[in-house]
């Protein structure tokens, strides 16, 4: 079974592809409603695959998230701090 891995934002095709290749990919960014999909899908989730986007209330939404991979220049958009609290990678 493949991990649950929350896609937060659009990214290029190719990167996309490879993501629904090696995981089940939920994708935030066309969620009609934010919340209703994170309250369904939360607790599965163990990975973001982000363009640059993860905060405290993001990481609260999946209470089993053990890693956040950030694709772009830095991080300024992940709340680094409050992950490294959570034990979040």
């Amino acid at each position: 079974m493949k991990p649950n891995v929350l896609l937060v934002g659009q990214m290029m095709p190719h990167i996309m592809a490879a993501l629904d290749a090696a995981y089940n990919v939920h994708r935030l960014h066309e969620a009609g409603d934010r919340d209703a999909f994170l309250g369904e899908v939360g607790g599965s989730i163990r990975g973001f695959a982000t363009p640059g986007q993860a905060d405290r209330l993001l990481m609260d939404a999946c209470p089993n998230l053990e890693i956040i991979s950030s694709f772009g220049v830095g991080y300024d958009g992940v709340d680094a701090q409050y992950a490294k609290s959570r034990g979040i990678i």
